[in-house]
């Protein structure tokens, strides 16, 4: 009798390969996948899983989170390594000069320099600084919950006030006003025009020609 093998965790998800069709992305994965296959640096197999990542993964760096680093003791003297983007900011505004020995390499340079990555000081933006990360968690309300309700309404219930406008008769031949709702039903959808007359009376509202 044969075993009942369980086939539920046989697909491994993980990205082994960029979705981005960029050519010089994809020309560094394969640097750094060759760099990680035939050398036992971590770095690089770290740097190749993050060239995998999408951009959800790879949030930007700020200056000021980075221009820190050189004069503090973990970093000093060494090459900061940022697998994502580098983004200004307006509210910093004493920055380094380049001509104090200070430079901007790209990975392939860098691969050059250090092959197994020494010297080196990989850093990261902060992931779970999106907007969307604050409608996470417990639901808004319970206790002990801090997260951010998920609002979509933009009507009068909400706080962005709704001006009154002229009555709108939409596709679906709805007749809106600014107070109430009424109903309108074609005559053409009725048996006969008493019949179309006896509906509207009893469901109170009122047709396109009235």
């Amino acid at each position: 009798m044969g075993k009942d093998i369980s086939h539920r965790f046989d697909r491994k998800v993980r990205r082994r390969a960029p979705k981005s069709e960029d050519v010089y992305l994809r020309l560094l994965v394969k640097l750094y996948r060759f760099l990680a296959r035939r050398t036992n640096s971590k770095f690089n197999k770290i740097i190749m899983k993050r060239l995998f990542m999408p951009r959800v993964h790879r949030p930007p760096l700020p200056c000021p989170r980075y221009l820190s680093w050189p004069t503090s003791p973990p970093a000093a003297g060494k090459i900061i390594t940022v697998v994502g983007t580098v983004t200004d900011d307006n509210r910093f505004y004493e920055v380094p000069k380049m001509t104090a020995g200070g430079e901007v390499i790209t990975f392939d340079v860098l691969a050059r320099r250090s092959p197994l990555g020494k010297n080196t000081v990989l850093i990261q933006g902060r992931r779970k600084a999106r907007e969307a990360y604050k409608m996470f968690g417990r639901a808004p309300g319970l206790p002990g919950s801090h997260t951010k309700p998920l609002v979509r309404s933009k009507g009068a219930s909400s706080s962005v006030p709704v001006e009154e406008g002229p009555a709108v008769v939409t596709r679906n031949s709805f007749l809106i006003n600014s107070y109430n709702l009424k109903l309108c039903f074609p005559c053409s959808m009725c048996i006969s025009n008493q019949d179309c007359s006896t509906l509207v009376t009893r469901l109170g509202c009122t047709t396109l020609d009235s």
